[in-house]
């Protein structure tokens, strides 16, 4: 709920003005109930933020190794990405993972955590792959494609 400051009329030059109610905050959807699915293995909404994740790898894995396997300088352990995933989620399966990488995926505002954590959505993918599935990331948008054709051909040298 918005605090009374928030909506009460405010000073304006000239006379006052009747702000109104700010939109509700949107409520936690409740999972549905599904019929001979254990609680396990019902994936549970993630709650992700760039600060969150930046925790969890320098807590798990440390930053210095972290930004090493970013940067393609070293490969972590089975032992190492099982316990980012771990830290990430509450249990590592096939549907978590899965619905971890859409999150990462998820564009704000033009920006996503996938491109902040290329780690991540490397050690999500590799692990759906050792399971047989393999995901693809949604298309960009239409505006984020045309600046990434524009830089491509930039590159290219063709103008």
């Amino acid at each position: 709920m918005a605090d009374d400051r928030s909506i009460k009329p405010r000073k304006q030059r000239g006379g006052w003005i009747e702000i109104e109610e700010p939109a509700s905050v949107a409520t936690e959807e409740k999972p549905a109930i599904i019929a001979g699915t254990s609680a396990s293995e019902v994936p549970k909404t993630l709650s992700l933020s760039f600060d969150s994740l930046r925790d969890t790898f320098t807590q798990t894995i440390g930053a210095s190794l972290w930004h090493q396997f970013s940067d393609g300088q070293i490969d972590l352990t089975v032992e190492q990405r099982k316990s980012v995933l771990g830290a990430v989620l509450d249990s590592v399966t096939v549907d978590g993972v899965r619905s971890l990488l859409n999150q990462l995926y998820t564009q704000n505002h033009g920006w996503t955590l996938s491109g902040s954590f290329p780690a991540l959505v490397r050690i999500g993918r590799d692990y759906l792959r050792q399971h047989g599935v393999t995901f693809e990331p949604p298309p960009p948008d239409p505006r984020t494609q045309s600046l990434l054709d524009q830089l491509n051909r930039k590159k290219a040298g063709v103008q």
